[in-house]
């Protein structure tokens, strides 16, 4: 079963009750994932690429990653690709009931927020000027591209729920797909987490194994 949840900046998530697994973090869904996933992820890849951006989001969920990016990417008239793997979609009425654009404090782009989620799976779309999005119906384990991104947003659930998708082979195959100064994030910071992206050959960033700050893992490759 399915819930929403209110989290502690007053922003919505959904809950699986029967996992109890968040989609986003109780700490603050909107504040969280724009510290986690843009302040520390898309802004960081665009200082290093000043053109265009090649994005992957493992685990397109609610589509909060993706118009967070998008306004980012309207607001610095940066040119971001972005393509979302998922493979269980979020019904339209839950998507609606969290209001995102509002609570992004960006209620124009209801629009463009619900076109995201209206472009067919396969297929890719241009939300605006300066963001293209295509998405795929497809875990990870069975997604391949030619494209090599810039940055990954490894938003899946937790270890304890999918053990398979943080294991060294699968972490590997992402990887791959990351080009040599690319950049990937994640919410998750066990040692075991830490343990296994560095057995798949990332390096993790200093600042992300200070257990003073709020859990996010930000990894590279050189």
């Amino acid at each position: 079963m399915i819930q929403t949840l209110l989290t502690a900046d007053g922003s919505l998530t959904l809950l699986l009750t029967d996992l109890d697994e968040t989609y986003h973090s109780r700490h603050g869904a909107v504040s969280e994932a724009k510290r986690v996933f843009i302040d520390e992820g898309l802004a960081v890849a665009h200082k290093r690429n000043q053109e265009t951006l090649n994005v992957l989001e493992i685990g397109f969920g609610t589509g909060l990653n993706s118009l967070l990016s998008y306004q980012y990417a309207c607001a610095n008239k940066c040119r971001v690709n972005y393509v979302a793997l998922e493979t269980n979609p979020v019904s339209v009425s839950l998507i609606n009931s969290l209001d995102y654009p509002h609570q992004t404090n960006h209620p124009k782009d209801r629009d463009a927020f619900l076109r995201m989620h209206d472009v067919p799976v396969h297929y890719s779309a241009e939300i605006g000027a300066h963001f293209i999005l295509e998405k795929h119906l497809s875990d990870i384990r069975n997604y391949t591209s030619e494209e090599r991104f810039d940055l990954v947003f490894y938003d899946v659930f937790s270890p304890r729920s999918q053990p398979d998708l943080w294991s060294v082979d699968t972490l590997k195959a992402v990887r791959r797909l990351i080009k040599p100064d690319g950049i990937l994030i994640s919410h998750f910071v066990q040692h075991s987490v830490q343990s296994a992206f560095s057995n798949a050959g990332f390096i993790i960033d200093d600042f992300s194994k200070d257990s003073s700050s709020k859990p996010m893992l930000r990894c590279s490759l050189t």
